[in-house]
């Protein structure tokens, strides 16, 4: 049985179809119709077996089937699938068997028992339209389908992992075409942190407890640490102080900070705008005109301030300085441990030494750690609940799963980003000071009292941790902490589970003596990624195909609404243990092709885009979201013909039900239909008609 695909399963003794009922945990028998409920795939692994809806089979209480909104690590959700002689497979979980248990309800049964094992028979969902290989030195295939828009929809195989991908139109001929597919840039959604330098050499300087800003030599404190965060669509330059710019004085006095602001508050969205030689204008756009961030002297001070660029008094250019000094984040691709990784403890077993990590899912930062070549993430995972399914209890007055809970996710990594901490000399730690909120903020970390010179972890969320070290259960581990107004805690991962730790250390690093590096480090910690891209690279050498439809389906573009996906949709394939189908939406004043999910990740990442259209825009080689879309809808005609005999019967696709009652008597009713399917067999080429030689 193929792993690697989507299917039907038709149960080979009532004809009927294995379906996730509608409004239900529960699996049963239909009649086909091509919905949702009734594409399956297996998991990468090869041991769930999910639903084109998003649940997963599950085995409850011995005889009982459930389907589930997410997966268990547990042994419920594991399924195999065995194939007898005639190409005829049983399902099976710990034992038992899926069977039709009566009224075409779906549970478990022994293998020798009053009822039998259910024989499925596999369909492949690709009926009305296929797949074919294509590259940059073929003609495109005659079925290559476009659907009215100025690309081809495609997809390739990177490693063993399926990407999207597209080929732009041709335009010139018919080899006149580059294929593209998409790629998962980490870097792209990651923001980091940075110093920023004017070009007189100071450094942008939020004092602490001032709400204006001045020049200042760099000094590492948070009082320097900014980073872009995008709010309303915009962004906003914050400081690791909690306040943010604010050109809210406009010309007539200094830049300010505010900490609060909505957004209709346009004088804190700002843009920076890359010269030559890798320095930057800072700007805003305000009614009178752009603003830069600039710096003059004012009140005997180099303050910044705004202006406009025919200031003559005012220099403009900065500099975006990385955070990491006299240490980095190394890439951690393997077992193999980086030069100079610095070890904050011991393993849980007390028998391996603990080095500080970090990892990536799908651009958000996690805390990490790593020892005997084993690479960990640790991060809590939101679940946003469904009291209609309900995956731990069955009565709603009594669930005691609460909404949008937060549950531990510690595993080892695989396919992640992954990162260790580097020092060459200077590391300390030293007890994290907890703060008295200063009297004119009584919500404020005192920032005068954070030591210089620590370590940043880099940002989660918005919010910028710092790396700690505190004990659990007496073992010392390593965590991220970001400072609080009052008992801070440091969050760390221990046996399994996510702890709050109070009293810990915080790592600095002397850099007294350091040489200050002004350009991004260079480290290549790109993965493949298994889930949604957000570049697109040409294809280079990586096997690649696209959607044809076939010269005799029906195929038409139906509106999409949310939660509401119509029957027959066309699938784009498996992508990350998530089904997507085909849609087109306009981007830049064109039609493209791409595809989109109907629903929820099983990942259930802050980062997921249900219910948008991904397509690629080769114009500036990245990945589109647009939120209105057509649903590409296809099925194959109305009538097939095929060969006689019981063993090719067992070979039709389940779109057809043979038709035993066709005789000379009612031949008339049914002769238009006939015809129509002689002549798309005629045009395939399937069969042929000979003539008598002495006929005119």
């Amino acid at each position: 049985m193929s792993k690697e695909r989507t299917f039907y399963l038709q149960d080979s003794s009532s004809g009927l179809f294995l379906t996730s009922l509608e409004d239900s945990d529960s699996v049963g028998l239909k009649d086909v119709e091509f919905s949702i409920n009734q594409v399956w795939y297996w998991s990468k692994e090869g041991t769930r077996l999910i639903c084109g809806n998003g649940k997963v089979m599950g085995g409850q209480y011995g005889s009982m089937i459930q389907m589930s909104s997410w997966p268990y690590s547990s042994d419920k959700q594991l399924f195999s699938a065995d194939t007898d002689t005639s190409s005829l497979i049983t399902i099976s979980h710990q034992g038992r068997f899926l069977a039709n248990t009566g009224d075409n309800k779906i549970g478990m049964v022994p293998s020798e028992g009053d009822i039998d094992p259910s024989k499925f028979r596999q369909h492949p969902t690709d009926e009305g339209y296929h797949w074919e290989e294509a590259d940059e030195s073929k003609e495109l295939h005659v079925e290559a389908f476009t659907g009215d828009t100025n690309s081809f929809f495609g997809r390739s195989d990177r490693d063993g992992t399926l990407h999207m991908g597209m080929i732009s139109h041709p335009v010139r001929g018919p080899r006149d075409h580059t294929c593209y597919q998409g790629f998962h840039n980490e870097d792209l959604l990651s923001v980091k942190p940075l110093y920023l330098q004017h070009e007189s050499g100071l450094y942008l300087t939020n004092k602490a407890n001032e709400n204006y800003l001045e020049l200042t030599s760099l000094d590492f404190s948070p009082m320097q640490t900014w980073w872009w965060k995008k709010a309303y669509g915009k962004y906003i330059f914050r400081c690791a102080t909690g306040n943010l710019l604010s050109c809210q004085l406009g010309t007539e006095g200094p830049a300010v900070v505010t900490n609060a602001y909505s957004e209709d508050d346009t004088y804190v969205f700002f843009s920076s705008e890359e010269l030559e030689g890798g320095n930057l204008f800072i700007k805003n756009q305000s009614e009178d005109g752009t603003m830069f961030v600039g710096v003059k002297e004012m009140y005997g001070k180099q303050m910044a301030t705004l202006g406009h660029k025919d200031d003559g008094d005012m220099q403009f250019k900065w500099k975006a300085v990385p955070v990491e000094q006299a240490y980095e984040w190394s890439a951690m691709n393997s077992s193999e441990l980086p030069k100079s990784a610095i070890c904050a403890g011991k393993s849980e077993d007390g028998e391996h030494d603990v080095f500080i990590g970090r990892g990536q899912v799908n651009g958000k930062l996690h805390l990490g750690k790593t020892y005997n070549g084993k690479r960990y993430i640790g991060y809590k995972c939101r679940l946003t609940h469904d009291y209609k399914h309900c995956n731990h209890c069955c009565n709603r007055e009594n669930c005691q799963v609460s909404e949008n809970r937060n549950e531990d996710n510690i595993r080892e990594v695989e396919t992640e980003s992954f990162s260790v901490l580097c020092i060459e000399e200077g590391a300390e730690w030293i007890e994290f000071p907890q703060s008295t909120p200063p009297p004119f903020n009584a919500y404020s970390y005192d920032w005068s009292i954070f030591p210089k010179s620590a370590v940043i972890g880099g940002i989660n969320s918005g919010i910028l941790h710092y790396v700690g070290r505190g004990q659990v259960d007496g073992k010392m581990t390593t965590g991220f902490f970001s400072p609080s107004y009052k008992d801070t805690k440091m969050i760390a991962f221990h046996e399994g589970k996510i702890h709050q730790v109070e009293g810990f250390e915080m790592l600095v690093v002397n850099k007294s003596e350091i040489d200050v590096v002004t350009k991004q480090n260079i480290n290549d910690h790109q993965v493949t990624y298994h889930g949604i891209d957000n570049i697109a690279t040409e294809v280079n050498g990586e096997k690649f195909s696209i959607l044809c439809i076939d010269v005799d389906a029906a195929f038409e573009w139906v509106q999409y609404e949310e939660d509401n996906l119509p029957k027959a949709a066309v699938l784009a394939g498996i992508y990350n243990d998530n089904a997507f189908f085909i849609g087109r939406g306009r981007v830049q004043d064109q039609f493209l092709l791409g595809m989109f999910l109907p629903r929820r990740t099983m990942k259930y990442s802050d980062e997921d885009l249900p219910h948008k259209l991904y397509v690629i825009n080769k114009e500036d080689m990245k990945i589109h979201h647009v939120e209105k879309f057509e649903v590409l809808v296809c099925k194959p005609p109305a009538w097939k013909l095929y060969p006689d005999g019981e063993e090719q019967a067992d070979k039709v696709a389940c779109s057809y039900k043979t038709l035993e009652d066709i005789s000379p008597d009612n031949l008339e009713d049914h002769w238009e239909d006939i015809k129509a399917a002689i002549r798309v067999e005629l045009k395939k080429g399937t069969i042929k008609l000979a003539k008598r030689r002495d006929v005119n």
